[in-house]
């Protein structure tokens, strides 16, 4: 497994505050690496969206490939969603760009870097976020419709384990 999956504690706060994206973005500052593609202060389109405004990892173990599920690219979402064997699930936005960073920072090599991992979540105007592809040295965060049947666009998966602390 260690050959194909990463395995990491996800964090919901990071000093006492959510750990959202924008705060992954917060932490991981443009002149420095690992980075994201573009920032609030750019005209980046997810700044006020929800998923990268209030979702947080959820406190347990993460266990998640290292890249998207084999040969799910070029396939709609739910076509994808229905290659995920029983024991897996698709993870939110956040899920996936904290194994990215992690990832980077443990290992100095980017993951999927010509490719987007589509997540659960999606956007105000309803496109499926997806994670992934390190253009000009950033990771991306992007969105496509269910439908669309992109090269470069696959599923990503991870493993089902529940919350080391209820709500």
């Amino acid at each position: 497994i260690k050959e194909t999956h990463v395995a990491f504690l996800g964090l919901d706060r990071y000093m006492g505050k959510p750990l959202t994206i924008i705060k992954w973005q917060k932490i991981h500052p443009a002149d420095g690496q690992p980075r994201f593609y573009s920032y609030p202060d750019d005209c980046y389109w997810h700044k006020d969206e929800k998923f990268a405004n209030q979702p947080t990892c959820g406190f347990r173990w993460y266990l998640m490939p290292l890249q998207i599920v084999p040969d799910s690219e070029s396939k709609t979402y739910q076509d994808q969603v229905a290659m995920l064997p029983a024991e897996y699930e698709v993870p939110f936005a956040v899920e996936e760009v904290g194994k990215c960073l992690l990832y980077h920072r443990k290992n100095g090599t980017f993951l999927n870097p010509n490719q987007y991992g589509r997540c659960q979540d999606v956007s105000l105007d309803g496109l499926r976020v997806d994670v992934g592809r390190f253009d000009f040295g950033g990771l991306v965060v992007d969105g496509w419709a269910d439908e669309e049947r992109l090269d470069g666009v696959g599923v990503a998966a991870s493993r089902k384990y529940p919350n080391l602390v209820q709500p």
